[in-house]
């Protein structure tokens, strides 16, 4: 029998559609970044844990309060989820930002302050796909 292989293309077609491992942690890089102009080097890359089935509660809640859901609130959503990164430059002191874990084991919150809301909201959504509830919760649609 010939072994089956999950490529990168495919699993990223699946993102979503396919039970993700809570206790695997994948990584995120923003894809709006022009990788012609931009070295490897300062490619920031999240590594995160999709939602565990007691987090999905809150981030559901969240995903369809979204217009109604303060600054603060979002951005502990996705802090608790990030476990860790490379490559995040401060472009103003043009110094790196080192990933650091506080006493709950999740990104302290004065470094994670760095990260800007937009970087947040596309972390966030990734998150979403890959945990399976960005899709219906979005379209307004329950399990």
């Amino acid at each position: 029998m010939e072994k089956k292989v999950l490529t990168d293309e495919v699993r990223n077609e699946l993102m979503g559609l396919a039970p993700f491992s809570t206790e695997v942690v994948d990584h995120f890089t923003p894809d709006k970044i022009d990788r012609k102009k931009v070295p490897e080097q300062f490619i920031p890359v999240f590594d995160y844990k999709v939602f565990s089935k007691k987090e999905k509660e809150s981030a559901m809640r969240i995903a369809k309060n979204l217009k109604d859901i303060n600054e603060g609130e979002l951005r502990e959503c996705v802090r608790k989820q990030i476990v860790g990164w490379k490559n995040l430059w401060d472009i103003g002191t043009r110094e790196e930002i080192i990933f650091e874990a506080g006493e709950d084991g999740h990104c302290k919150k004065e470094i994670f302050a760095h990260v800007p809301n937009t970087l947040c909201g596309d972390i966030l959504f990734h998150i979403y796909k890959a945990s399976g509830i960005l899709r219906s919760e979005f379209l307004g649609l329950g399990y």
